[in-house]
């Protein structure tokens, strides 16, 4: 709490009057992540944007919060694994995000956009380990352009799940 509060530059007291915990902190961290995993959801299913686009306005968005500050992106990383049931409370949010993910992933295959011989789970937990890998590396090497480093990222992600273009004969010989 310390560390949280240091980051926030505020006092304990504070934050004691939102959140009689860290856990409590860290639940509602995740609950919300979880509503803008649900919001990119609804965008996929009611076809109002390519999946490329929706998914990489998601990735910038859930990289939002925790990329203002190094000190309260590692504090978040250190919170969500310090003990064992934070732990697993992260791993049941983490579930059920990768299963909002899937659902996502799956729109996309259907619509023909993300590739059909990888499973949207799998894509899912692609997505996933893109984000929490990108935030790790962010914590531990600071001086990157934010930027320039969330978009190589995303592309790196996306040309794994995208339809690989077809290649034409002439290309093939």
């Amino acid at each position: 709490v310390e560390d949280i509060t240091r980051a926030a530059d505020v006092g304990k007291g504070t934050f004691f009057n939102y959140f009689r915990t860290k856990e409590m902190l860290l639940n509602e961290w995740a609950e919300r992540r979880l509503d803008i995993l649900r919001g990119a959801r609804a965008e996929v299913q009611e076809k109002k944007a390519p999946v490329r686009e929706v998914l990489r306005r998601l990735f910038f968005h859930l990289m939002q919060e925790p990329t203002r500050s190094h000190c309260a992106a590692r504090c978040m990383l250190v919170g969500l694994l310090g003990s064992e049931p934070i732990a697993g409370m992260a791993q049941g949010t983490a579930s059920r995000a990768r299963q909002i993910l899937a659902e996502v992933m799956e729109a996309g295959q259907r619509r023909g956009e993300i590739r059909r011989d990888t499973t949207a789970k799998d894509l899912a937990q692609l997505f996933q380990q893109t984000f929490f890998g990108f935030i790790h590396l962010w914590v531990l090497i600071p001086n990157q352009s934010l930027s320039r480093r969330l978009n190589a990222a995303f592309d790196l992600f996306w040309a794994a799940a995208a339809v690989p273009p077809v290649r034409s004969r002439e290309s093939a010989k």
